[in-house]
């Protein structure tokens, strides 16, 4: 490159540059990677989110007209009374009374109406984002299939309002079992091994250095801990940090086998075993919990679609609002 050519290019101020819509460089959108019939639900997924965002406003704008006659109406009072100095019954003060009260009354419903429509928004939309974040998330060298299981079954007496409920009850079951088994506390034997291995590196920093007193006749070279500017002990010494005697380090090498012993027979006092759950079958009851969450979600859909006005979660699972598989 030249110097006159590089001399041009840092002279460019290229953010200064006008941008035009064919040289802006779009992301792949993930409806690219769907196939056909799921593309086809996801855009019109988007498209209602759309809609939902385009009455939301025109309610906005409904509300904020409203609103502000009100205040026009609440000022023109204001004036009557304050610079006109008219009575409160005087029967213009008593024409802006009724003007309020009568924009006052249609805020409210309209206010209702709004509240409705803005949690209709932020399911519908919130649902779009997370399908977006799923697919994007997902590695390039997935495959998303159709998914072809069988389909649900009414329940006696059931109609499809009443089968979605019916899912979602089973939704709110399988998430608290969910809950259950993450927090389960760990088995004794478990406990005891991670006490163990604390207390055995604990005591192998606290080990005293003999070989300066063997070697040179030095003293002995005590295990020391690194101290932060506020003097408390730091596990990560750095440059120009003082160091201190690491008593407990000592005492825990001097003591191990008591300290373990001690702190075994604490872990029994304490335990549930009967409560708790191994690492193996924490995964596994976790990973059927996955399962038959995806699968609940599968007939919830299933209903949704022949139902009539049932928004859906946005907390759905995409695989299954998209009836798709991988």
């Amino acid at each position: 490159m030249s110097d006159h050519l590089a001399w041009l290019i840092g002279a460019m101020n290229l953010s200064a540059l006008p941008t035009h819509p064919a040289l802006i460089i779009q992301a792949a959108d993930v409806v690219d990677r769907l196939p056909a019939a799921a593309a086809a639900d996801f855009q019109a997924l988007r498209n209602d989110a759309q809609n939902a965002h385009a009455v939301l406003s025109s309610m906005t704008d409904r509300l904020q007209e409203r609103r502000s006659e009100k205040r026009q109406a609440e000022g023109q009072r204001g004036q009557l009374l304050k610079l006109h100095r008219l009575e409160i019954d005087d029967p213009r003060v008593l024409a802006e009374d009724k003007k309020i009260d009568r924009l006052a009354a249609s805020i409210a419903p309209l206010q209702q109406a709004y509240d409705k429509r803005a949690a209709e928004w932020q399911e519908i939309s919130g649902l779009v984002s997370a399908i977006e974040k799923f697919c994007r998330a997902l590695p390039a060298e997935t495959k998303l299939l159709r998914y072809s299981g069988p389909e649900p079954k009414l329940g006696k007496n059931e109609d499809f309002a009443g089968a979605i409920e019916r899912c979602r009850r089973r939704l709110r079951e399988l998430h608290a079992d969910k809950s259950k088994f993450s927090t389960a506390p760990i088995l004794s034997v478990r406990a005891k091994e991670i006490i163990r291995t604390e207390i055995e590196r604990h005591a192998e920093l606290g080990r005293p250095d003999l070989a300066p007193v063997l070697d040179h006749g030095e003293p002995i070279r005590w295990p020391t801990a690194a101290l932060n500017h506020l003097g408390r002990q730091r596990l990560d010494a750095a440059v120009g940090q003082a160091d201190t005697f690491d008593g407990l380090a000592v005492l825990i090498w001097l003591f191990k086998p008591q300290l373990i012993d001690a702190l075994e027979k604490e872990i029994d006092a304490i335990a549930d075993d009967a409560a708790a759950l191994s690492e193996a079958d924490r995964d596994r009851l976790m990973a059927e919990v996955e399962r038959d969450l995806l699968a609940v979600q599968r007939d919830e859909e299933f209903f949704i679609r022949q139902a009539a006005n049932v928004a859906r979660r946005r907390d759905a699972h995409p695989l299954a609002v998209l009836q798709l598989e991988m």
